[in-house]
Order: C-alpha cells, then structure tokens, then sequence
C-alpha cells in the first residue's frame, strides 16, 4: 500500500536530505508565541540599564512595591522641581514626576514656587525615585506624610496635571478640573498658558 509506514519511511530514505520531511516539535508553537515577547523584555532591560544603571533597572521592574524614603530638604528651586539629601543616592535635583509648573519668568511662576515651599513646609518629606531624565534630574513622587505633593500641587492650582506622563492618574485628572472649574490658583488668570507651551517661545 502506497500510503502503508513502511513505504512512506523508504521514499523518506530516497530522498535528498533537503527534502526530508521532518515532524515537527510539539514545543515550536509555543516558543513562537513566547519569543516576541522575551525578545521586548530583553530590549526593554538592556535600554534601562544603560539609562538608568543595573541596580535601579532592578527596583524598577521589581513586583515588590518601591517606598518612598525619608530625605532632607535643601531648596525649593521652582514649582516642580527642588533639591534634597535621598538615601542610597546622595544629593539631587528632583523633578516632580506627574506635574508642570509655571516657570520662574512665566505669569504665577513665583506664587507657585511658594505654593511648593508652604507644602513642603507642613511635614517631613518622602521621595520615592522613579527614573533620571535627559537633564540629569531624578523623577519622583514626593511626599509630606501620607500625602502626595503633586495632588496638593495640582488641587491648590499651582501646577498643571502633566498628563502626557501620568495619562491614566485618576486622582490628578479630578484634582485638575476641579481646580480650573474652581479656577483657583493660576486658573483665576484670563488665559493660563501650559509651561510646555511658554518654554517653546
């Protein structure tokens, strides 16, 4: 019989070894679902490491929770960015990861500097890192107690929500629109400008 085992494993003999039909291994559709994905992991891995340093690309992906950790406040130098004594990194320049600030040269760049300083004032901080951008500065969320600095910041209307960077923020996207419904703070001007905006002229 043509179609008989035997027969089949001759022809298979005959051939070039080419053109040998091989059976495939129950383990390759799988690993063709998997592979894409290491791949990206392993890209994503290697590009914050070079970016950011081994050790905190580690913290970074970690599943454990990173804590915001006590530090010291030296200088309030604008309304989203300061500079503070962080454990395991020394002295930085902070930028404030969620919000855009007024600039200094910018209509209620200097009340909104105080805004940051009074905030900062009320308790002792907390800083938890995230990443070190293009400029060098570290991007965090800072504490006072319990409470985020950027919410209150964005609450009181002294700074803008940065949604490009925190889209899915919940608690900063209510913070924001009650503060331009209110208009409180810089929403009380005619037309505030975004600070991305005013740092393009």
């Amino acid at each position: 019989m043509s179609g008989n085992w035997r027969n089949r494993r001759w022809r298979n003999k005959r051939r070039p070894l080419w053109r040998v039909r091989r059976r495939r291994s129950r383990w390759w559709p799988t690993l063709k679902l998997l592979l894409p994905p290491l791949v990206a992991f392993g890209v994503i891995l290697g590009y914050l490491g070079n970016d950011m340093g081994w050790d905190k690309a580690r913290d970074a992906i970690s599943f454990t929770p990173v804590k915001p950790v006590g530090s010291q406040l030296h200088r309030v130098i604008d309304g989203d960015t300061v500079e503070a004594t962080i454990p395991g990194y020394g002295r930085e320049r902070i930028r404030l990861s969620s919000i855009d600030a007024p600039e200094r040269n910018q209509p209620y760049g200097n009340q909104s500097t105080q805004c940051l300083r009074e905030l900062l004032r009320q308790g002792s901080l907390s800083v938890k890192p995230k990443k070190t951008d293009k400029y060098g500065r570290l991007v965090a969320d800072l504490y006072v107690g319990d409470d985020r600095v950027d919410v209150a910041m964005v609450e009181r209307g002294c700074a803008w929500w940065y949604s490009r960077y925190a889209p899915a923020s919940v608690v900063l996207a209510k913070a924001h629109y009650t503060a331009k419904f209110e208009k409180r703070g810089l929403w009380a001007g005619s037309n505030p400008i975004k600070p991305e905006q005013w740092r393009r002229r």
